[in-house]
This record gives structure tokens, sequence and C-alpha cells, in this order.
């Protein structure tokens, strides 16, 4: 299924429509060329204004360009005390860094904007900003955070301004609106997200909405369908959208793309005749007109089909198409064949605001990798040794690209969530100081109205202790969490790691230091997305497990092997389970098995499925507890390891809410002899609480 996230760039700005009505319809933008032929005779507030359109006009295409533009007008701006054009100037210094994909920086400047619309009350423009903050959050896939915006969105838009008018207009209703649908559609709640779809065309249609507009939403409806099985219902919206009459070029591209994608679901059905029909028609008519993504996508769609029909020969020409069309993307670095095609909405998303472009080139690597996987596995299956050579090449260069790509998107959606947990924390605490100071300051005052007011006085002092007693049990809850999370990722631990990928740099094992700073950043960020939830797959789990291991394999410079063995019967995709259980347990593995063992130890994890329960098992060969404690009685006096009894907590802390209880026990293992040989966990996880 194809990746949405960046498709909430939609959202990222309202403001006035461009000439091309039916593209880009949420954000502000201009001709460029008329505003700057008019700039060198424009002064004060005046050119203020034109440079900040400069630059919301040039904020998805040259980086650099509007930079200049947004600090020309900002400093212009400061020196006039024209609060307004900072506002703006500001703001739009955060889009540049939106749609170059550097999130932090992008909160950074749109939250400065939002303080500064916020001295001068301009509610439309504080709603817009909070609509800004929430698509970033949800760009840089902190979901959670971003569906907290979108309730106070929705309260900011319900918000009147100073002349008693509403703040909002039906189109910002509605962008509020898709916003959150898209999020839900983004977490797996396509039926929650179809729910506001409804809604949304329901509105569109009594308020005659942009026809290009609704079929967008059309769209979007029926890929909510067929994420939920729906197919009836995914072709019924579809059919709706072609019935549209062909006012502008989206709209006749849209329906030629709507095609497209009735053929997918024909092909889902298993109706194959269907689908050759449709997805045939739009391969010719999107290739014909220069949309190369789509029609690479329905020719290699063709060639797969052809292929298991063993249609060799029409298989062979859709491949050598889609090939030559990935080849054209990869070589523009776009999805058109003309740069003008980008001002048409042709997939859904153009609707509202252009893509970035690291969004378009991280989406063309990734459906190389996944073309020249099938390709060099076909050239296989039919024993065609260069073909097989020359993919195999051509599938390794392109998944290199790929994962340098995302490796720097994580570091970079890490460091969005990171920042804003902390950010959230500091406010947090700011308003707990301020909730006490205010408090604090209303004692005063009904002490200092006299005796008269004793009764009174008691009532606050009673209300006052019952409130910091609150805050303190909030305080002490906040210390757990952060208690839990150190236990998780202590720094001995990170700075061993860092250490060993330090070292591997300083050897000039570059590529052996790429691998283990890839594992450790999708530890940090396994562990942070962890911290955060009460349950995640088993596949999440597994992932998180094997980069631990990994990191601590370089540490300890191959003193032991580990091996990750999962039952086929679980689906690790779909089944969750509480996080970070077995880590303590695997840690104490190393620490205190491992490690004093003379000689190479062996570590096992074991995922089971076991009567509706999943076990987990942790066995090394290590000196066992008994030695361990003796070792560690004698050379490490002050060492005191709370993981388990922080893990027991935890499973107690769990069991409250759950009708079949998790358990774990701890086996001593002895060998022929009757010695201790290395220890086994074993932790039960019962199934039908999850």
């Amino acid at each position: 299924m194809l990746r949405y996230i960046y498709l909430l760039a939609i959202f990222f700005l309202l403001g006035s429509a461009s000439s091309f009505s039916q593209v880009y319809q949420a954000i502000e933008w201009y001709d460029v060329d008329s505003l700057k032929s008019v700039l060198p005779d424009q002064e004060g507030k005046e050119r203020a204004n034109t440079l900040y359109r400069l630059a919301a006009s040039l904020c998805f295409e040259d980086f650099n360009e509007t930079i200049q533009y947004a600090n020309d007008a900002l400093i212009l701006s400061e020196k006039l005390n024209y609060r307004e054009g900072v506002a703006a100037a500001t703001r739009y210094l955060g889009n540049a860094y939106y749609y170059k994909g550097d999130y932090p920086k992008t909160l950074e400047f749109v939250r400065k904007s939002l303080n500064v619309y916020k001295e001068l009350n301009n509610k439309p423009l504080i709603a817009k900003l909070l609509l800004d903050i929430c698509v970033t959050h949800a760009a840089a896939k902190n979901y959670d955070k971003a569906l907290e915006l979108v309730q106070e969105c929705m309260e900011a838009f319900r918000n009147l301004d100073h002349n008693g008018s509403k703040v909002s207009t039906v189109r910002d209703t509605l962008v509020v609106y898709s916003t959150m649908a898209m999020i839900l559609r983004l977490t797996g709640r396509a039926d929650s997200a179809l729910n506001i779809y409804a809604l949304y065309l329901d509105v569109g249609k009594k308020t005659n909405l942009e026809p290009t507009n609704m079929m967008v939403h059309l769209g979007n409806a029926a890929d909510c369908s067929i994420r939920l099985g729906e197919f009836e219902g995914a072709l019924s919206f579809f059919r709706e959208a072609l019935t549209y009459p062909e006012l502008n070029p989206s709209i006749r591209i849209l329906k030629k793309e709507f095609k497209r994608r009735i053929g997918m679901v024909y092909l889902l059905e298993g109706r194959i005749d269907s689908a050759l029909v449709y997805l045939t028609e739009a391969f010719e008519s999107l290739s014909r007109e220069g949309y190369l993504m789509q029609s690479q996508q329905a020719s290699q769609y063709l060639g797969e089909i052809y292929y298991k029909l063993n249609q060799i020969d029409n298989a062979e020409f859709y491949f050598r198409n889609s090939e030559e069309l990935l080849n054209e993307m990869i070589l523009k670095k776009s999805w058109y064949r003309h740069d003008s095609l980008k001002y048409t909405v042709s997939f859904g998303w153009e609707i509202f605001a252009p893509l970035s472009k690291k969004y378009i080139k991280e989406f063309i690597y990734n459906s190389a990798v996944k073309f020249y996987s099938k390709m060099y596995r076909y050239s296989k299956e039919r024993g065609l040794t260069e073909p097989y050579i020359r993919y195999i090449e051509a599938y390794t260069l392109a998944r290199d690209t790929l994962v340098e790509i995302e490796r720097k998107r994580e570091l970079i959606e890490i460091q969005t969530k990171f920042e804003s947990e902390q950010k959230d924390s500091e406010i947090q605490s700011l308003s707990q100081e301020n909730e006490l100071k205010e408090f604090q300051i209303k004692q005063t005052r009904f002490i200092l109205f006299g005796l008269g007011g004793v009764l009174l006085l008691g009532v606050a002092f009673v209300i006052l202790f019952m409130r910091q007693k609150k805050l303190k049990e909030e305080q002490e809850k906040s210390n757990l969490q952060n208690k839990l999370l150190r236990t998780q990722m202590n720094p001995h631990f990170i700075f061993n790691s860092l250490s060993s990928i330090q070292h591997l740099v300083v050897n000039e094992d570059s590529e052996k230091a790429s691998i283990y700073l890839a594992k450790f950043s999708t530890l940090v960020r396994s562990v942070l997305y962890s911290s955060a939830n009460d349950t995640i797959t088993i596949d999440n789990e597994i992932k998180t497990i094997e980069s631990y291991l990994a990191l601590q394999e370089i540490r300890y410079s191959n003193k032991f092997e580990y091996t990750v063995d999962v039952d086929p019967q679980i689906d690790t995709e779909s089944l969750t389970i509480p996080p970070m259980l077995a880590q303590p347990f695997i840690e104490n593995a190393i620490e205190h098995g491992i490690k004093h063992k003379k000689g190479k130890g062996q570590i096992y994890i074991r995922f089971k499925l076991i009567d509706l329960s999943i076990h987990i098992e942790v066995e090394d060969d290590g000196v066992g507890r008994q030695k361990a404690q003796e070792l560690e009685k004698e050379f490490m006096k002050d060492h005191q390891s709370m993981a388990t009894e922080i893990t027991r907590d935890r499973i107690r802390v769990l069991n409250k809410k759950k009708k079949n209880k998790i358990q774990f026990n701890i086996i001593d293992l002895k060998n022929d002899n009757g010695k201790l040989s290395g220890t086994l966990v074993k932790i039960d996880i019962p199934l039908e609480d999850l």
C-alpha cells in the first residue's frame, strides 16, 4: 500500500487561491514574476508584504531563495515595528524548512509566528498556525500529538473574532476534518476516517464545493473502503467521481488515474479481465500525457499480470515500459515528464498543496526497489543470467540510496518527537508553577481581608492543599515514567554503544559503522516509541531486541552469539504485547551471565504460541545467577541491578487490568554434572487480553 505521510502537506497553509484554481487550494501563493517586477519600486510595509509573499510562493520550489526573501521581510518588518510582517515572514521561514524536511526548525519558526499572532489577537491566523503545527507533527509521524492538536484547531476555528464573526469559513472547517481523517487513515483507523470523509462529501455537496476537491475526497473515501476490504464500496466512490464533467484539466486526468485505481480494485477481487482493461487504458493515456509515476505503476502491474498468465511477450513489453518510465523519473527527479504537469491534480493531494521534493525522491526510490526486486526474481525463475545480474546491481544501488534517505528522515522524526515532548514537559512544568503561584496569591489575599474572612480562608487553604497534593502525585507519576525509560536505555549502554561506533569510525570501518549507527538509531526510536505506548507489535519488539543485541555484540567484541526464533504460527505484524518485557532479562543474561563466562556464550530468544498465549523465553549458557552474584559481590560491591524488580512491578501493574495474568518464571539451568550452566526466563502473556 502506498505511503501517505507527506500527503498531509496538503494542509500546511491556508490562503488565497492562484490562477490554477484546481491546485494548491489551501496555500497562499502568487505569481512570482509579477511580485518581482513591482518589488524594486516599493518601500516600507508594502515592500515587506511583497517580500513575504515571494517567500510564500517559493517555499516549495527554492529553499535558498525563500530564506533570502523571508529574512529580508523579517529584517524590514522589525525595523518598521510591523508586527504582522514579522509574523508572516517567520511563518514562511517555517514553511521553507517544512518542505526541506527539517521539522524541528519548522516548529521553531511556526511557534514564534504563532506567539506574535497571539500578541496581535489575530484569531483566524492563530487557528491556521495551530493547523500548521498539527500537520508538521503528522509529517514527523508524531500522530498522537497531531490528533491532540486537531482538537485544539477545532476549538480555535469555532472562536469568534473581535467583530463577533466566526473565525473559520466552511472551507477551513473542511480542511480540519480532512486533516483528522488523514491522520486516522495513517494510523490504521480507516473506519473512522471513512465516516469523516462521508461527512466532508455531504457538506461539500450542500455547499457546491469545487468539483476537483470533491473528486479527490471521493478517492480518499474509496481508499478507506479498500483498506477495510469493502471493494464494492470503493468502486461506488470511484464511479461517482467519474460522473463529474471535465471542467478543467485536473478532472480529466483524475478520471484516468481513478480508472487505474479501479483496475487495482478489480485485481484485488481477482477479476483479471476487467483489471487488464482498466489498467491498459490508464497506462496508455497517462504515459501519453506524461504522468510518469502513475503510468509506471500501471505498466508494472500489467507486466506482473501477464507474467502470471504465462504471456511472456506481453509481460516483457510492459516490464520494459515500466523500467523506462522509472529511469525517466530517476533522471528528472520528478513524477512528470513536463514541469507544467505539476500544476494539475493527478493523484489527489495536489488539490491543496505541492509535495516536497524529498518525499518525491523517496517515493521514486521506493518504487525502484520494489520493481528491481521483482525483476531479478523473475529473471532468476526464467534462468536469464545477464538480466538477473543487471537487476541485482540496480536493486542494490536503489536499496542503498533508499536506506540512506530513510535513515536521515527517521533521525529527523526522532528529533522532532524528542523536542516536542521536551517542549510539552516545559509547558506543563510552567503551567504547574503558575497554578501554584496563583493559589499562593489567593491565599495571601484571603488573609489580608481580615478576621471576617476566616472561614473563606480555611476553605481556600483546603482547596490549595488538595491541588498541591494532586500536583505532587502527578510529579511522582512522571518521575516513575522517567525512571522506567532510564532503565530501558541507561546512559552506560548509550555511551558504550557510541564509543564502539566511534572506534569503528576511527579504524575507518565506515560500512560497519554506518550499519551499527543505523541500528542504534532504530533502537533509540523503538525505545522512545515503546515508552509512549501500552502495547507494540511483536515485529517491532523483535526489531528492538535484535538492534539491542547487535549493539551489545559490538561492545563485548563478539563475546557471545545470539539467536531469535519466532514460531511461524505467530502473526508478528498484527499481534501486540506490552513493550520491553524481555529486554531487562536479556541485559541480565549479558551483564551477569555471559560477561563472567570463560569463552564464547550463547543467548537464545524464543517467541512461541502456546494455548492462546505468547511465550517468550530468554536462555543463556552463562555462569548462572548464584555464581554471578558471588563475583559481583566480590568485584562490584556498589553494583545494583533493579531491572528485574522494575519488570516485576510493571507486570504487577499490567495484571491489575487483566483477567488472565502475565506470569514469568526464572529457572537455574544445570548441566549433566549438576553444576549451574545458565539461566532460563519464561514470560507467559495471554492473548485474549491484548
